[in-house]
């Protein structure tokens, strides 16, 4: 006996708008729209210098938890990019003097961060004279956070609006 769905035009949407959902969410590594993109912590101290770098990371819905990085050190995650709200990162940076501290935002899903993302990879480089992040396509560190700053000063000071 075969059965005949008499809503068969609301099931189909129904079903078409879960799959894009599950697409734009990116729940399924499969058939992600988006991939991962991976943030990097990197300590960049001098080599003779024992600085240790306390690292905390988070998102509106994530926390990275707190993580001490020595010299040379790197912290790194990835996350997928949000379909309905933009995706932003920050991170606080601080050494255990008061001259090193810094809250600042790492990622977010702007025309500025796309410049910067090197296949969906971000690279901070935190020195002593204040954070740069890694231009793949000028080949260089570019000095972009003094310390001291504020992930809302950052946001202004890079023109970005997300």
């Amino acid at each position: 006996m075969v059965t005949t769905i008499t809503r068969s035009p609301l099931l189909l949407l129904q079903v078409l708008l879960a799959t894009v959902a599950t697409l734009l969410a990116g729940t399924s590594s499969a058939f992600s729209l988006w991939p991962y993109q991976h943030v990097h912590i990197v300590n960049q101290f001098p080599a003779d210098d024992d600085t240790v770098l306390h690292v905390h990371c988070f998102s509106r819905n994530d926390d990275r938890g707190h993580v001490d990085l020595g010299v040379g050190k790197e912290f790194t995650w990835r996350f997928k990019l949000n379909a309905f709200r933009p995706t932003r990162w920050r991170c606080e940076v601080y050494a255990d003097d008061t001259n090193h501290h810094a809250t600042f935002v790492v990622y977010a899903q702007n025309f500025k961060f796309y410049y910067w993302i090197h296949k969906n990879n971000i690279y901070w480089h935190v020195k002593d004279d204040g954070i740069y992040v890694h231009v793949f396509q000028e080949h260089q560190d570019v000095y972009v956070i003094p310390w001291g700053s504020t992930a809302e000063d950052t946001i202004m000071d890079l023109g970005t609006t997300s």
